[in-house]
């Protein structure tokens, strides 16, 4: 499924809130950072999600325990981690992006950008964990709903939050009945507002 240049606004808030400090995580554990035991971490492109908070239910994205690969780092990828990951996801989404679909591979229209190595963990998380099907990008929307005013989202699943609403905005444009464009729409909104909440808590 193509994507091709975007200017949604909710994009412009996406990157206006990572270019906002965030403190170092300590280990609950050791009570180290993760830098050498400084407390300090380099800085992410979204507020760290909140270690004391619990979150109950199920999992968002139940991909991330079905998924087999052969590297410990794709059991759980995340593709945005410093602001330079940040910008060079929207060079993605501007050239032009194919998201995996029953007849189309994961594709980045940019020759240079697709060599990348680290575009590979977004194709990676693009095919395995994103949900496809209308009916379960309902069921995470109902989901994110139960969060609102409880924990804030993980880093990765703000990630994958983000990256399926920008899937479910190409299909609000690609619907071939009104009524395909009206539910792929609503799930658009509902995504929308979910990170909208999640910044406005952090």
């Amino acid at each position: 499924m193509a994507l091709g240049r975007t200017s949604a606004p909710s994009w412009r808030e996406m990157k206006g809130a990572a270019r906002r400090p965030t403190q170092g995580l300590m280990c609950p554990v050791s009570g180290r950072g993760e830098e050498g035991g400084s407390g300090r971490r380099p800085p992410t492109p979204f507020p760290a999600p909140q270690l004391g908070c619990v979150v109950v239910g199920p999992p968002l994205y139940p991909a991330v325990h079905r998924v087999k690969r052969g590297t410990a780092a794709m059991v759980n990828p995340v593709f945005q981690k410093s602001i330079k990951d940040v910008d060079l996801l929207y060079k993605i989404l501007d050239a032009g992006l194919d998201f995996p679909e029953e007849r189309v591979s994961f594709h980045v229209h940019d020759e240079e950008l697709a060599s990348l190595r680290h575009t590979h963990i977004l194709e990676v998380i693009c095919e395995d964990f994103l949900p496809k099907k209308l009916t379960e990008i309902r069921r995470l929307t109902s989901a994110l709903s139960q969060h609102a005013g409880g924990a804030t989202l993980r880093l990765e699943d703000f990630e994958r939050t983000l990256l399926t609403m920008v899937y479910s905005a190409h299909h609000v444009a690609q619907a071939s009945s009104h009524h395909q464009r009206e539910l792929w729409a609503e799930s658009f909104v509902e995504l929308f507002k979910a990170i909208k909440r999640d910044l406005a808590a952090k």
